[in-house]
């Protein structure tokens, strides 16, 4: 039974979910803070909206990542624990703004997968790290630690670029923590970092970090982020390379705040970049595999937040999927489809598969599969790209001309 069905199971009688039973404690430790005048259970969304005193507008606290976190606590333990979040969230919508000065020595940078908080719209202020990884900027406090949005700019009077370097250079006077992670089957090979402060994946955004820690592991470095607390790394061997590659995918399956199953490396610049092998090599497809896996992951989960928008808003538009196949030669590639007249946002994938003909005459139905850079090359006046979209997303804007469906006959690999 998943979280859906199991808080449907609560929700019309058959006993309340262990989730519902977190949110109403939730509740009930907010209804006691000083400064709180509501709060309000939203099941659906496993949320509590707080109304602060003299704060403004109402708040949403999501509470399932801290029901993973300490939901299998006692009862009072569990109350302890809320009333110290809660307290330290009030304090801060009721303190005055921060000032600059003040603001800048709490700053540091965090990781997160790119559609944490939502594609294009988002107010947080981030920006790209890696493929489907996101860089942002928090205000680290006590308890929890606050994203900059973008107003935040305006009031302190600075552009992103001084913020981002203001978060990278107090992360860099930091310790960076990094121990032995000692291993039965690779000895001495792998460091971790164990600042145990939920920044220890935020040290690879510093500029040469990774790539300097060339002489600890002894040749290229490699590293996994596989959830937002673990940062692993070691050097390009294969027995290394291979225990990375299990060790983050396992993780990141298991984790509640996950990152990215993919192993990292630095190109010749020293930027961090998703490890890509040589195709004979016998790590090379399950590498790709893992990318292909954190892009799934990532695109779907914003087709997720994309088709809820457009159910509450009428929006009448396909939100086209993100799908991995194998080809011939068994090497996973991600697809996505197409059809005939269907306005759509296509994500960017490997191949596109197009379908056509009438729905009620099935001998004329077809489809067939189009390289990505074939169908835009080809298409491009039927396609758009949309920048509110983070992946980013091609609207189709028009169906293909005749010409233009001849040359992707030429191109692509028909199904029917």
């Amino acid at each position: 039974m998943g979280l859906w069905d199991r808080l449907k199971k609560g929700l019309t009688g058959g006993g309340a979910s262990p989730e519902l039973a977190f949110l109403r404690m939730t509740r009930e430790v907010a209804e006691g803070i000083e400064g709180v005048t509501s709060a309000v259970e939203e099941p659906n969304d496993l949320a509590v909206r707080l109304g602060v005193r003299g704060g403004g507008d109402s708040s949403r606290l999501f509470v399932i990542n801290m029901f993973h976190e300490f939901g299998a606590l006692p009862p009072a333990a569990q109350r302890a624990r809320m009333a110290a979040i809660l307290e330290d969230l009030v304090a801060r919508q009721l303190e005055p703004p921060l000032e600059w000065a003040t603001a800048r020595e709490r700053l540091v940078p965090v990781l997160r997968a790119c559609t944490t908080h939502g594609g294009g719209g988002s107010r947080i202020l981030k920006r790209p790290f890696a493929p489907f990884v996101d860089c942002g900027v928090v205000i680290d406090s006590a308890q929890t630690m606050r994203y900059v949005i973008g107003s935040a700019l305006e009031q302190w009077n600075i552009d992103a670029g001084v913020l981002f370097d203001a978060a990278t250079a107090n992360l860099a006077s930091a310790a960076d923590g990094l121990e032995r992670l000692e291993t039965a089957s690779l000895p001495g090979a792998l460091w971790y970092v164990a600042t145990n402060d939920d920044y220890e994946t935020s040290r690879l955004v510093l500029p040469g970090w990774l790539a300097g820690m060339k002489g600890r592991v002894g040749g290229r470095p490699v590293a996994i982020i596989p959830d937002r607390t673990t940062l692993v790394v070691g050097r390009d061997e294969l027995a290394i390379i291979e225990w990375m590659h299990h060790t983050a995918e396992e993780k990141y399956a298991a984790a509640v705040r996950f990152l990215s199953p993919v192993v990292y490396t630095v190109d010749d610049t020293g930027t961090v970049v998703p490890l890509r092998l040589n195709r004979d090599h016998a790590l090379s497809s399950a590498l790709q595999l893992a990318e292909l896996r954190l892009a799934g992951r990532e695109y779907n989960e914003q087709k997720r937040q994309l088709d809820e928008q457009h159910a509450k808003d009428g929006t009448d538009i396909f939100v086209a999927t993100f799908s991995v196949m194998k080809d011939k030669q068994g090497l996973a590639q991600s697809f996505c489809t197409w059809a005939e007249p269907v306005d759509t946002l296509l994500p960017v994938t490997d191949v596109v598969g197009l379908a056509g003909g009438d729905l009620n005459d099935k001998a004329s139905m077809w489809s067939l599969f189009v390289p990505w850079t074939d169908c835009v090359r080809i298409a491009g006046s039927c396609l758009a790209l949309d920048s509110t979209y983070h992946p980013p997303r091609y609207r189709t804007t028009s169906w293909l001309d005749k010409e233009q469906l001849s040359q992707m006959r030429q191109v692509g690999t028909a199904l029917r």
